[in-house]
């Protein structure tokens, strides 16, 4: 979506606004930021999953740490407890990350 303005100053320096702030026939370039999709909703993005915007939307998060977007409990520095007896719970002294 562009909106247009009459360029009064085209020194002006670009801002993430949707509006053409350097008067160069483009808008919000070399200012938008890169989001990326987070569909567990577990705070880290999808590296492969990508948008530029001024603002995160919905569903997207500025950092693309997620390992594996399917599943909130896969995450960065996750610790997983191994449960050697099947007991459903953990050891403390055997772990794997």
């Amino acid at each position: 979506m562009r909106r247009h303005k009459q360029c009064y100053q085209s020194a002006a320096t670009e801002v993430c606004d949707l509006i053409d702030n350097d008067c160069d026939g483009d808008v919000d370039e070399g200012v938008l930021i890169t989001y990326y999709a987070d569909a567990d909703m577990d705070t880290y993005g999808d590296p492969a999953v990508t948008t530029m915007a001024c603002s995160a939307p919905l569903g997207y998060v500025a950092n693309n740490n997620d390992c594996n977007d399917n599943d909130a409990n896969e995450k960065p520095n996750q610790i997983w407890y191994i449960d050697a007896d099947n007991d459903t719970y953990g050891n403390s002294s055997l772990f794997s990350a």
